[in-house]
């Protein structure tokens, strides 16, 4: 090396020197001897390994693709699930939809029900309070005639009509003034009561008044005054008994309605309750199919998602697949 490489350009250059040669140089050589049994089995050792790996690799592949397989199924069956919750809601919204027509119209037809049974109460009320003022004060009208009948009844009595004889204090009729003024005072009495407006329409529809006046005016004014005595105090008593009762019964009937009108406001209140109760009921519903919605849009960005990683996952089994073919082939050309 030193000769070529430092000597030799040296001699090269001087003048008149065109070129110098080496000769009899020794130069150093290594000859590689290669025992080809040792080379096969070398080979052997190194395609076993390979297969094995190769083996390996396939496995892993088929174990990656049963794997997206399986991925693949169950997000076959996910969609499914959420096409069946979908059509699920779709029922559920519109379930709720129907529950909410019919709780209005149910609520309308309830309230006008128990609006239509309070103004009923309300005027049937109202007319026994109008009905009970005017029994009241009729009652303030019939009761002092009883009370001034029975004082004719007791005036006549003390004097009597005993037939004694014509005195100066008789009248020209052959009565006494006091027996004139007790008949006089009874024909206005039976006058008052024939001619009282509010007991002829009660008469109309109370037969047993109707019975009375009827008598009371058949009875002439000036017939004995015992008799008229008695038709006035049966007609009076008729008064009295018919207003009585009358009021007792208007009593009763107010009771009725009261208790009614109390029903009523209770059912009013209960049916505010109720139908609230239904409402909320409702509304919870619409919350719970938002929800449901809500998940099922996150359980489809979950399976959009998967899919898309299935995707890919594929396609590098696919590129395994393929490498592994093509290294493969290789091996087997070598092998040939």
């Amino acid at each position: 090396a030193y000769v070529k490489t430092e000597l030799m350009p040296e001699l090269e250059s001087l003048e008149g020197v065109a070129s110098a040669t080496a000769t009899g140089l020794l130069e150093k050589s290594v000859h590689v001897m290669i025992r080809q049994e040792k080379v096969d089995q070398m080979n052997e050792k190194l395609r076993e390994a390979i297969d094995k790996k190769m083996e390996d690799a396939a496995k892993e592949l088929a174990e990656g693709r049963q794997k997206i397989e399986d991925g693949q199924k169950e997000l076959e069956d996910g969609q499914k699930e959420i096409i069946d919750g979908k059509k699920g809601l779709l029922d559920g919204q519109k379930q709720i939809e129907d529950g909410k027509q019919q709780l209005a119209e149910k609520q309308e037809e309830t309230l006008a029900q128990l609006a239509s049974t309070k103004s009923m109460l309300t005027t049937a009320k109202n007319q026994l309070d109008a009905t009970k003022v005017t029994m009241t004060l009729a009652k303030g009208v019939v009761d002092p005639l009883m009370t001034q009948l029975t004082d004719l009844e007791k005036k006549y009595g003390a004097f009597g009509n005993n037939g004694s004889e014509t005195t100066e204090d008789e009248t020209s009729d052959g009565m006494s003034q006091e027996e004139r003024q007790v008949r006089d005072a009874l024909k206005s009495l039976r006058d008052q009561i024939l001619q009282t407006q509010f007991l002829k329409d009660a008469s109309a529809q109370l037969p047993a008044l109707k019975q009375a006046l009827d008598l009371l005016e058949q009875t002439n004014p000036e017939e004995d005054p015992l008799t008229l005595i008695g038709v006035l105090k049966n007609t009076i008593q008729t008064l009295q008994n018919t207003i009585n009762m009358a009021l007792s019964t208007i009593d009763a009937n107010l009771v009725t309605v009261n208790q009614g009108l109390e029903a009523v406001e209770k059912g009013e209140l209960q049916a505010a309750i109720e139908f609230a109760n239904a409402s909320a009921s409702l509304t919870i519903g619409e919350y719970k199919v938002e929800l449901g919605k809500s998940q099922l849009e996150a359980a489809e960005e979950q399976l959009k998602s998967g899919k898309e990683q299935l995707e890919q996952a594929l396609e590098q089994i696919a590129q395994g697949e393929s490498s592994s073919r093509k290294q493969e082939r290789v091996l087997t050309s070598r092998r040939t």
